[in-house]
């Protein structure tokens, strides 16, 4: 009898660990299958679940500069963790504006991408940023790219010093936006009246303008600081205007915002001609 008790021990502790290896995997299957079902929406067929969430998203790309229409938008549904903060939720809401960046295709289209240029004015003021000056310089096609220079564009402004004898180039500002030329004025919505501190964003020129080769002057979007800078140097040499391209901002350093006749005629080139074929500026006085 005793022996028979005994055997019988191991036969019950098989039956616990099979009923707790059940256990398990019906917990693991329910877990699984609770993680299918939050991953496909809720198996709802694509339809919005509490769990997503619709967007407006570029159809195809979209460059910066462009009236948005209808064609090149489209709603999908997303997870809400992945919805970009400012991100549009009914096409009616973009449908009209203009992409302030590139927009790539299936990219979320976002408050701070497009501005809306439907209140466009052909007053000055009213599309200049706060904290910014209006500076106008003179202009030439010799001075701006052949006078194909547009407003909404961005340029870097030289110096040339000084008017008897050019010794010295400087860059005085770098990436400066174009407000105008002559009468032209950039084609943007009102920016200015901002409440904050902040220097706000620059206009968004809008459309396809014309070049005006015989212009005369050229105004530019530009910091207080950066006036005063443009004021000294006029009045002590020339100024140039070299146009950027699109989405260039670099900023280049300090180092390299000079350069000297030095560098084109060494000293030491120099100073193995004759006096008489120096150059003014290197002739003693």
């Amino acid at each position: 009898m005793a022996r028979s008790v005994a055997g019988a021990a191991p036969g019950r502790t098989n039956r616990r660990f099979l009923i707790i290896a059940i256990l398990f995997a019906s917990l693991s299957g329910a877990l699984f299958y609770a993680w299918m079902a939050s991953q496909n929406g809720g198996g709802g067929g694509g339809s919005v679940s509490a769990g997503s969430q619709q967007v407006v998203v570029a159809k195809t790309v979209i460059r910066q500069r462009t009236e948005i229409t209808a064609d090149m938008l489209e709603l999908k549904s997303i997870p809400t963790n992945a919805v970009v903060a400012g991100g549009f939720t009914t096409l009616a809401d973009v449908i009209g504006k203009t992409a302030k960046l590139p927009i790539e295709a299936n990219q979320q289209v976002v408050l701070s991408s497009v501005v809306d240029t439907t209140g466009a004015s052909d007053a000055l003021a009213l599309v200049i940023p706060s904290l910014r000056r209006a500076y106008a310089i003179s202009s030439s096609q010799v001075t701006t790219a052949g006078g194909l220079i547009l407003p909404g564009d961005y340029v870097d402004i030289y110096w040339i010093c000084c008017e008897d004898g050019a010794i010295l180039a400087k860059t005085v500002v770098q990436n400066i936006q174009v407000a105008a030329i002559a009468q032209n004025i950039v084609n943007a919505g009102p920016v200015a009246g901002s409440t904050g501190t902040g220097i706000e964003g620059d206009p968004v020129s809008v459309g396809q303008e014309e070049a005006a080769p015989e212009a005369v002057t050229i105004t530019l979007l530009v910091t207080p600081e950066q006036a005063h800078l443009l004021l000294i140097a006029e009045q002590s040499g020339p100024l140039r205007v070299a146009l950027r391209g699109v989405n260039d901002t670099a900023i280049a350093p300090d180092t390299d915002l000079f350069t000297s006749t030095l560098e084109l005629l060494p000293l030491e080139v120099l100073q193995a001609l004759p006096q008489e074929l120096w150059p003014d500026s290197y002739r003693p006085q």
